[in-house]
């Protein structure tokens, strides 16, 4: 104890025993007066506040001058020493010490933050030090027990604590209050935005909504993620945040934990995402850059816990490779003994991620930024380069090759199937159904809300299903784009290369031109009945303040500015409610699919094909490598007749056919030398179930007529449900040799289609058909095929 406490007369308690603290009339006074100035092992230290010293009774007793033990004192006041929050250098809250109490007890210390100096009374400190503070001075002025003089107060004192964090110290405003309690991780503990103060995660954001500081009472925003931006952002790299888009954009959007905390507190980490976002132009590049910050601090966390490397410039020099390698591996799951990756593509993406790195850091040191702790510019600019040399060519012996290799092995292994048409045809008429609904509800009531936005819901999904779109080219649509009158100047031989049916639907449907994938425009069709949905919607949107007037996107979401309904889940959600038997294959890219599946059965020109595929948005070397017909289905139902073919020995006789005029030959063929165990078999049915899907079925037809009537009775044979039974008994069903052509004939269909010949174009199934009409006593018991397949062959042996 020290010597101001030896001359305390007598203390005493009086809660229990009744016994109380004396001391001298003399000394009184200067106990009080110098209250503050107490040295720290002194028994008074430990509760120096007003409310503290009225728990106790100071009495005056003549002559007695004894003390009291220091450890029966704490006792006595049920105050126990135990941990305190503090941050490491690794920004990964830790826990040291702090007060544990079983009562109220008035030990609190605050930091002041005029003179970062730790007090127990906060506002009697700032009254007795800092009254010539403009704050302290407004404080002041406030009547006692002024509720805005109380927040104000606290406001200071939460400031003051918060700026302890650049020294690793936490200071929350609700201590835990029992032993169980403080077990709680410290990184629970996260600022307030308005005030500065420290609460737990989960009462953050109780508190932020009714922080007395809070004037934007806006919803929808994650108190956490922007409290975490708080303490990722220290002091010194304040400026360097203040700059970047980053910390409106996508920090205060992003998940709080310790994976997002370690990248936001990287400077390399954040100049890269920011690289990467001034890239882009589309909002919803924001997910994107957040998961890049999200890889790299999942990279980092290894570095950090098992080979001490705290940041990326750290970890960025040659020497360090191996590292980083073994630390990806980690984060990836490589699994040394099978050589695969749980995340295989998490490796890929690292290697780019690693570069774009290298390329920020690159230019903070050109620019000789302060913001990076380098003192030797040239030094680290060099160690920067050859980190980068090893990536671009030791990336793929290091992990690179075998997550590819596992990347494709795994996505051979997966089943590939594409939704069922009585699949498609129940999402659809669910989804009329709620759009009539709807549209109905807000006729007659035109603030009903929740019929708004579920008819904006299912006007996404119909337009998706019906354009077989990606969900991204609809979704981000812009209202300005749709009310844009598109008139152009249509050639008079495009319009009549049409038929009237064709020339019908092209008024049928509205066409609207937006920016999809690769800033490319795509087309984007409504029929009318969607127009009709959608002027209901749009009248709504005007006469009410469903959506405000600033948000451009034509799906857009009810109550914000800035977004748009996510098309992916509107897409699930209305599959899983409508009764579909595999809800599963409901989505974009199997709806895509299907119609590239079903195309290859339609016998498309190159134009044709080429136009199909610049409205799919993509090109059509993309459309034929990633969206036709599944590798198993096509090598079982074509490629094994070429094989069987080849085994028989008679390809000679099948010069200068395809491979379906080929399979006419060969079912015949097969009828009479094969028995039906050694027919061409199509894929076993308890194979494909119970994700069978059109291919099946469009094989068989091929299969069972002939290529006759292949756009309508593919169509049929899609609907139908008995097709597949069917199919399965006239499987090996004879087909008519072929006959001869007469010289008649023969020149008829010359001079009908000689303009084909020239041109090397195949004749369509009505131009076909229309000759056999014309002339049915020659052709009258010909098809329209065999006349194709003449006109093929007498273009293909001349040499025009």
């Amino acid at each position: 104890m020290g010597s101001r406490g030896k001359q305390l007369l007598k203390l005493a308690l009086t809660e229990k025993s009744g016994t109380s603290i004396t001391t001298k009339a003399d000394d009184r006074t200067n106990i009080y007066e110098n209250f503050d100035k107490l040295e720290e092992d002194d028994p008074w230290s430990e509760f120096k506040s007003w409310q503290a010293k009225q728990e106790c009774r100071i009495e005056r007793v003549d002559d007695c001058d004894y003390t009291i033990d220091r450890t029966v004192l704490l006792q006595e006041l049920k105050i126990t020493k135990n941990e305190e929050w503090t941050l490491e250098s690794s920004n990964v809250l830790q826990q040291k010490e702090c007060s544990l109490r079983k009562g109220k007890v008035w030990d609190k210390k605050d930091c002041c933050p005029y003179c970062n100096l730790d007090v127990t009374n906060f506002s009697r400190h700032l009254f007795r030090n800092h009254l010539n503070e403009e704050d302290v001075k407004a404080i002041a002025a406030l009547p006692k027990g002024n509720n805005t003089r109380k927040h104000m107060i606290n406001f200071l004192r939460k400031q003051g604590n918060f700026s302890i964090l650049n020294n690793r110290l936490i200071r929350p405003v609700q201590r835990p209050t029992s032993a169980g309690k403080i077990k709680t991780s410290p990184g629970d503990y996260l600022p307030c935005k308005y005030c500065k103060g420290l609460y737990k995660i989960k009462s953050l954001k109780r508190h932020a909504k009714k922080c007395f500081f809070n004037v934007e009472k806006k919803a929808g925003i994650k108190y956490s993620s922007e409290g975490q931006t708080m303490i990722a952002f220290t002091e010194s790299r304040q400026t360097f945040l203040d700059r970047l888009r980053l910390k409106t954009e996508v920090f205060d959007t992003m998940h709080a934990d310790r994976i997002s905390l370690t990248g936001k507190s990287d400077t390399l980490i954040c100049q890269y995402a920011e690289n990467y976002l001034r890239k882009h132009k589309r909002p919803h590049i924001k997910n994107a850059v957040s998961n890049k910050v999200r890889e790299l601090g999942r990279l980092l966390i290894p570095l950090q816990d098992i080979y001490g490397i705290n940041s990326m410039l750290e970890a960025l020099i040659p020497e360090n490779f191996d590292k980083v390698v073994a630390a990806a591996r980690i984060v990836s799951g490589y699994d040394d003994t099978t050589k695969t990756f749980q995340a295989p593509t998490f490796a890929l993406h690292l290697r780019t991620s690693l570069l774009g790195v290298c390329i920020a850091a690159k230019s903070l040191l050109l620019k000789k930024d302060t913001v990076l702790p380098v003192t030797d510019y040239e030094a680290a600019l060099k160690n920067i380069k050859r980190f980068s040399e090893l990536v671009q060519s030791n990336w793929q012996f290091a992990m690179g090759s075998l997550a590819l290799k596992d990347l494709n092995e795994k996505n051979s292994a997966k089943p590939q199937t594409i939704p069922v048409t009585q699949d498609v045809i129940a999402f659809k008429d669910y989804t009329y159904q709620i759009a009539e609904t709807c549209m109905s509800n807000l006729k007659i009531n035109i603030n009903d809300i929740e019929s708004f936005k579920k008819l904006t819901e299912a006007i996404l999904a119909l337009t998706i299903v019906l354009n077989r779109k990606r969900v991204g080219d609809v979704q981000y649509a812009k209202l300005e784009a749709y009310n844009r009158d598109l008139v152009s100047t249509n050639q008079e031989e495009c319009l009549e290369a049409l038929t009237e049916n064709e020339i019908s639907l092209s008024k049928h449907f509205k066409r609207v031109v937006t920016i999809g994938k690769g800033n490319k425009p795509v087309p984007i069709l409504f029929s009318r009945k969607a127009q009709e949905y959608m002027n209901t919607l749009l009248l709504v949107r005007e006469k009410t303040d469903f959506v405000p007037k600033e948000n451009p996107f034509l799906f857009a979401l009810i109550r914000t500015s800035s977004k748009w309904v996510n098309g992916s889940t509107v897409l699930r959600k209305f599959a899983e409610n409508c009764g579909a038997k595999n809800p599963s294959t409901l989505t974009s890219s199997r709806l895509r699919k299907q119609i590239a599946t079903v195309l290859q059965i339609l016998n498309l020109n190159e134009n044709e094909m080429e136009q199909v595929a610049k409205f799919m948005g993509h090109t059509k070397k993309t459309h034929e490598e990633f969206y036709r017909l599944p590798q198993d289905v096509f090598q079982t139902a074509k490629i094994a007749k070429l094989l069987l073919m080849m085994e028989k020995g008679v390809g000679a006789e099948n010069k200068g056919r395809t491979l379906n005029e080929i399979d006419l030959e060969l079912k015949g063929w097969n009828d009479k030398n094969e028995t039906p165990n050694e027919s061409v078999m199509l894929p076993n049915e308890s194979i494909m179930s119970p994700n069978e899907n059109l291919l099946d079925k469009c094989d068989k037809l091929v299969d069972e007529k002939s290529r006759s009537d292949l756009s309508t009775d593919s169509k049929k044979c899609i609907q139908s449900k008995n097709i597949k039974k069917s199919a399965q008994k006239n499987n090996l069903k004879k087909i008519p040799q072929r006959g001869s052509w007469t010289g008649k004939q023969k020149s008829v269909m010359l001079s009908y289609f000689k303009k084909h010949i020239k041109n090397k174009e195949s004749p369509k199934k009505a131009e076909c058909l229309l000759l056999i009409n014309e002339q049915p006593d020659l052709f009258g018991e010909k098809n329209w095929v065999q006349i194709k397949v003449f006109i093929y062959n007498t273009y293909k042996s001349l040499k025009l």
